[in-house]
């Protein structure tokens, strides 16, 4: 009885221990500090919109803006330049003009009458291309409204700078092709210039602003 009794009374004791440390143990790991939510950090601000969320519509813009006047400025700068076309006796007298220094050859003589040649059937509306003096003189007569003195002149002209051309060796006394070239250029100048004017004129007996043939305001048509 006494051994029995000696052994429930250590298990006994040692249940207790168990059941001691047991809570000990469940005591030390459900501590009050452990169960406490630490503090929280105050909100941070809200991020603003970055640069290209604010601007991007209009750096794009200014981008598409900008390559367009880049274009443009480029297709300005190298957009082929209108030529501007001198009237035929400016054209002429730039011809003429560096032929004055040089000595009276038959190359140079050439050039003369090929810028007279030009002038001439530019002016009054001649074919085109290169005539010889005879072609010249059968078109101008073709032209009424080319003075015979005039015609004369020019034939008469390019008549003599052919035959000091082809005339073997050199003369003694020079042409002065330059100057006489202009002076026929001045006569025709003035006579084309009188043909406008009388273009510009009414006939006699029609009323200013009134075709030939056309009849005034109120009244009948003259044949």
């Amino acid at each position: 009885m006494n051994r029995g009794w000696g052994r429930e009374l250590l298990g006994g004791l040692w249940f207790l221990q168990a059941a001691g440390f047991t809570a000990a143990l469940h005591a030390v790991t459900n501590s009050p500090l452990e169960d406490k939510i630490p503090p929280l950090r105050p909100p941070r601000a809200e991020i603003p919109p970055g640069f290209w969320e604010l601007y991007t519509g209009w750096v794009v813009a200014s981008v598409l803006v900008l390559g367009a006047l880049v274009a443009l400025l480029a297709w300005w700068l190298t957009r082929p330049k209108p030529v501007a076309v001198l009237p035929p006796v400016a054209q002429a007298k730039a011809a003429l003009a560096p032929l004055a220094a040089q000595p009276e050859t038959g190359q140079v003589l050439s050039r003369v009458s090929q810028v007279l040649r030009r002038y001439v059937a530019a002016t009054f509306g001649l074919p085109e291309g290169e005539m010889t003096t005879a072609d010249l003189g059968r078109e101008m007569s073709t032209k009424p409204e080319i003075k015979p003195e005039i015609a004369g002149s020019v034939n008469a002209f390019l008549r003599e700078c052919d035959e000091r051309k082809f005339a073997p060796g050199g003369t003694a006394q020079p042409l002065g092709a330059v100057s006489r070239a202009n002076a026929l250029i001045e006569s025709v100048e003035v006579c084309r210039a009188e043909l406008d004017r009388r273009a510009d004129e009414p006939q006699a007996g029609q009323p200013a602003g009134t075709a030939p043939g056309q009849a005034p305001e109120g009244g009948e048509a003259r044949s």
